[in-house]
């Protein structure tokens, strides 16, 4: 993957946190635990079956995982490249993983579903009876090409392969117009509610939920609009549970961060204190895009400062930045922090090493900035 592209997956986070760190939580988890965690949730939520979707190619795993439960979890294959010569075969093996369905994401694999190459996954979709649900729009990510994001090019194989049932996720995540359309002359084209539908905010009107759902069920039909939430790769109590824990310990101090709205927009944190050296690590996550540039991250350092430094007695606190991120610098800088050093291939993402620039801040130097 291009540097480029590796710098804008590194940004996307979801709730706060980005793919890896996510994935961080579940070191140790087997997946077993993983599946007592989301039956236990199924059950506080009133929720008899749930979806997974595979992310780039984990389909065996995730075949593994639905076979602990296959009555109450369901599974969709996915693609690292849908334009491949080998993937209709790879879809071809769903039924034999105990996979249902198969998910596709124009805007991130950069493709058009009406591209001939992918003619041979809807045939063995069709054979198969395989449902495929397509991510149109925008993203969490900020690495998305909206060049693909349109669904219309979807319209001529919703008609050349009327056995193939096409689910559209959230109401086409900012092209709902486009969505609509495709409901014009067809009977295998559904929509799925799912998310925070919150692309709304960038659509003219600003409509409410409520008239989305009028738009779409006189479309559709209620029988074909999918009503069902979102959720990533960890459950809801396993974050409280994660927060709960470090909470607790007198070596990590993990705050929430809430916008003027008290929507939880990210966190900022103390971590791995050295109680006998009087040292921290220190980090701060924005996960909503909405909320960037917007100071709240700043005053989320400044907040901790003071903790760090008056209430805990550290004598430093440090922190460090991918080399390349010149955003997360420019921040550790304007709040205090002092660049101290080069660390070379200190960070491991994407299948590559890359360099981390050191920094760190001292209590005089926060009591010195302050006299100032």
């Amino acid at each position: 993957m291009p540097a480029y592209r590796q710098k804008a997956v590194e940004s996307a986070r979801v709730r706060g946190k980005t793919f890896e760190e996510r994935l961080a939580e579940l070191e140790g988890r087997s997946l077993e635990n993983h599946a007592r965690s989301w039956l236990a949730e199924f059950d506080k939520a009133g929720v008899d079956t749930g979806a997974f979707i595979a992310v780039g190619e984990g389909n065996e795993e995730l075949s593994r995982f639905v076979a602990i439960n296959p009555k109450r979890f369901i599974g969709w294959g996915s693609l690292t490249d849908p334009r491949h010569s080998e993937a209709a075969r790879t879809v071809a093996q769903f039924r034999s993983l105990g996979l249902s369905g198969l998910k596709l994401y124009p805007p991130i694999q950069r493709f058009y579903p009406n591209d001939r190459a992918l003619y041979p996954i809807y045939e063995v979709a069709a054979e198969q009876r395989l449902p495929i649900l397509f991510h149109f729009g925008i993203t969490v990510g900020s690495f998305y090409d909206l060049t693909f994001a349109s669904p219309l090019p979807l319209s001529a194989p919703v008609k050349e392969f009327p056995d193939v049932t096409f689910l559209i996720a959230h109401f086409g995540a900012g092209f709902f117009r486009e969505t609509l359309f495709l409901a014009y002359h067809t009977e295998n084209v559904c929509v799925d509610t799912s998310g925070t539908n919150n692309w709304r905010e960038f659509y003219p009107g600003g409509p409410p939920l409520e008239q989305i759902f009028r738009d779409a069920v006189r479309a559709f039909s209620p029988q074909r609009i999918l009503f069902g939430t979102d959720s990533t790769v960890v459950t809801r109590g396993m974050e409280e549970e994660w927060f709960d824990r470090v909470q607790k310990r007198d070596t990590e101090f993990v705050w929430a961060i809430l916008d003027d709205q008290d929507r939880h927009i990210g966190f900022t944190g103390i971590h791995r204190i050295n109680w006998k050296l009087r040292l921290g690590g220190t980090g701060t996550v924005i996960g909503e895009k909405s909320a960037w540039r917007k100071g709240f991250g700043s005053d989320a350092m400044r907040v901790r400062t003071k903790f760090a430094f008056e209430t805990l007695g550290l004598h430093r606190v440090e922190s460090e930045a991918r080399a390349d991120n010149i955003g997360s610098q420019r921040a550790l800088e304007n709040a205090g922090y002092r660049r101290e050093g080069l660390a070379r291939k200190k960070m491991f993402w994407g299948g590559q090493w890359y360099d981390t620039v050191l920094y760190g801040m001292l209590d005089e130097d926060y009591y010195t900035g302050r006299r100032s």
